[in-house]
């Protein structure tokens, strides 16, 4: 996480190599990392800045988003993941919608061999693949999962702070390498998308995820938010 200590880190290496940031770049291409900080301070003649997030929606300190602001003012390009970020460049001319992208050869549908670990887990599944953390829906996950008890939830990937005594049709395999993802979508039946609705999420609408459950067939239910619907409204949606 980004803190104080980040900070402080910050401003003291970049005193101690102030003289190194005063070189002409050509170049400079960064994102919402902590090498902002030192973008921020670098002569370049063309800037490009990836937005990916609302950065504001990780409960960051004010200072990592005013950084955030103030490279997006000077940056000469702007790719953003979502149209709904537009609003943070006020030079309309220098954004340019670029949704993040999979890759394709990470999602083989032919001659895949069932994981170990889903073989004695009953069909039909529920799969949910990504970080579990504080959009993560756990309440909706366990009242679906107890009022379809004939279903198999998996759950996989990084997580903290899960319900005590999740039901036993929930199995939380934590994660796993992203090339090995393929072979758990291609033995489950549903896509699962269990967001809590907070601005970080509703200022999504090019979501990874549905790209990659519809790259292994699956169809896909999700919580509804509005611009997740305008550009995908093959998904099943529930309102929260």
């Amino acid at each position: 996480s980004f803190g104080w200590s980040n900070k402080i880190f910050w401003e003291i290496t970049y005193k101690l190599n102030s003289h190194k940031f005063g070189k002409d770049w050509d170049l400079i291409i960064t994102d919402a990392s902590h090498m902002i900080f030192f973008a921020n301070r670098l002569n370049a003649k063309f800037k490009v800045y990836r937005l990916n997030d609302l950065l504001e929606g990780f409960n960051l300190p004010t200072f990592f988003v005013e950084e955030e602001k103030r490279f997006i003012e000077r940056a000469d390009l702007v790719l953003s993941a979502h149209s709904t970020l537009s609003y943070k460049v006020k030079d309309k001319s220098k954004f340019f919608l670029l949704p993040n992208p999979i890759n394709l050869n990470l999602f083989p549908t032919e001659n895949i061999v069932e994981p170990e670990d889903l073989m004695e887990i009953p069909r039909p599944r529920v799969i949910y693949i990504g970080a579990m953390f504080d959009w993560f829906d756990w309440e909706a996950v366990v009242f679906t999962a107890e009022n379809l008890r004939n279903f198999s939830f998996i759950l996989i990937g990084p997580y903290k702070n899960p319900p005590k005594n999740l039901p036993p049709n929930i199995y939380l395999l934590g994660k796993r390498a992203h090339r090995e993802i393929h072979k758990y979508l291609y033995y489950c039946d549903v896509g699962f998308i269990p967001f809590k609705l907070s601005p970080l999420i509703t200022h999504m609408d090019h979501p990874n995820k549905v790209l990659e459950y519809f790259a292994m067939g699956l169809p896909v239910v999700s919580v509804y938010w509005e611009a997740f619907y305008r550009n995908f409204p093959e998904v099943f949606f529930y309102n929260s």
